[in-house]
């Protein structure tokens, strides 16, 4: 698994630290980051003088999952943590989940719908 690496451009709807809300970043302006034992959601643009990247480890990650496309949303992927739900925007959803599962992490292939409410960028 120490070949495991990919990096992908999209969107990302993640929780914020300590649980005060959710931060939200549209397609192109962040970047998933998977590497071995870990997924990293980072910042793109200015906007990472300003964000922290945040890190998952694979043991947090209690199931991947495809994200159904929204009215505003495009198709995605999302992750059940323990800290919270963590998702992705791309099109490029199969190919991450099946790397996902590839690393051990569980996947349910049934789409999800998700409605959020958060601090979008």
């Amino acid at each position: 698994m120490s070949s495991l690496f990919r990096s992908y451009i999209g969107g990302f709807n993640i929780p914020m630290k300590g649980g005060s809300g959710r931060i939200d970043l549209s397609r192109p302006l962040a970047r998933l980051d998977i590497r071995p034992r870990r997924v990293s959601f980072h910042p793109r643009g200015l906007f990472k003088l300003v964000l922290q990247p945040r890190s998952v480890p694979f043991r947090m990650i209690q199931v991947a999952f495809p994200v159904a496309p929204v009215l505003f949303s495009g198709p995605g992927v999302g992750m059940s943590c323990s800290d919270g739900d963590y998702y992705f925007w791309t099109r490029r959803a199969d190919e991450i989940l099946c790397l996902l599962e590839s690393a051990g992490i569980t996947v349910d292939a049934a789409p999800r719908y998700v409605r959020l409410r958060s601090l979008t960028f």
